[in-house]
């Protein structure tokens, strides 16, 4: 059973698969992958693009920036997801948002060199910041570089 269609627009769930299995196909046109509502009202065909098992998910992007699903969504065996409509999603996203940039922010507070700027500008700094992780002994930076 299709539990998205690709070109939909109405998109209200985001689903988090508790069991089962479900497979995800885009439309192809000519050779190239679409992901519009014209190429999946066109008819075009599907491709089969991934597989999505326990404790995976699906459906972030519609309710994210308000497009028109990307993919249709199939079970493949009898399945269980468990739903967040759009606004628990999107207030679920913010909170974990607000929740780093405070975290962020108290590291800002013990550099040094950062002690002259004002909290809105601490928290615009901490705001623009992006989070990378490294495998020991990995080089991060190379003089000369």
């Amino acid at each position: 059973k299709e539990i998205i269609t690709e070109g939909d627009l109405v998109a209200d769930y985001f689903y988090i698969v508790q069991e089962g299995s479900f497979e995800i196909f885009v439309s192809e046109q000519e050779g190239e992958t679409t992901q519009s509502a014209e190429g999946a009202a066109k008819g075009a065909e599907s491709k089969y693009v991934s597989t999505v098992n326990r404790g995976g998910s699906f459906g972030e992007l519609a309710l994210l920036y308000l497009v028109p699903r990307a993919a249709t969504v199939k079970a493949v065996a009898d399945s269980v997801v468990w739903v967040i409509d759009r606004m628990n999603f999107k207030d679920i996203l913010m909170k974990v948002s607000n929740q780093k940039i405070k975290e962020y922010t108290k590291y800002l507070d013990r550099v040094e060199i950062l002690n002259a700027l004002l909290a809105e500008e601490k928290k615009a700094v901490a705001q623009a910041l992006i989070e990378m992780h490294f495998t020991r002994d990995e080089v991060i930076l190379q003089q000369g570089e």
